[in-house]
């Protein structure tokens, strides 16, 4: 129906005050936005594949920066995230390797530490991986579950005394 048969059967029903036409008008109404919300949702489907690849691509290309000051940002990290970061024992890092993580590759930089609970005690070797995008430090990544394999099982480790060196 055309928007000029809407507004003339509009302000036919305002002259004439007829609650049938009242409800034809709402359930016209009603009608017209179902069909823009259903065009709109149409478009936004379209469109949504457009950026898909030019994201992907810049996704790509900021992982793609080898990290250059990968050991200064991880002992800035690891000197938050451990509960005691004094006196850490067999420190070991592995150099930038680009690793699959999900569905794209990325910096990945192994390290493997024995820290110290809460109680002083010591916890155990433990491995992590220290994700890079842009050339930056990401986030870590310790805890690996059943289903993950563990990507630093094999790394090429070499000692990592500036870590054991860590003071609070």
């Amino acid at each position: 129906m055309s928007l000029r048969r809407i507004f003339k059967v509009r302000r036919d029903c305002y002259k004439s005050r007829n609650e049938f036409c009242t409800v034809e008008l709402r359930m016209r109404h009603t009608h017209c936005r179902w069909i823009l919300m259903w065009l709109a949702v149409v478009a936004a489907a379209a469109l949504s594949g457009c950026g898909t690849d030019h994201a992907r691509e810049m996704r790509e290309e900021r992982a793609g920066v080898l990290p250059q000051n990968y050991k200064a940002e991880i002992i800035a990290f690891m000197k938050t995230y451990l509960n005691n970061p004094t006196n850490v024992r067999d420190a070991y890092i592995a150099e930038p390797t680009m690793k699959p993580i999900g569905s794209h590759n990325q910096y990945v930089v192994c390290v493997r530490y024995n820290a110290k609970d809460t109680d002083g005690r010591y916890m155990g070797s433990k491995d992590g991986m220290a994700l890079f995008d842009d050339g930056r430090f990401d986030h870590m990544v310790d805890q690996f579950g059943k289903e993950v394999v563990n990507q630093c099982a094999n790394a090429d480790y070499k000692r990592f005394p500036e870590l054991e060196a860590l003071k609070r």
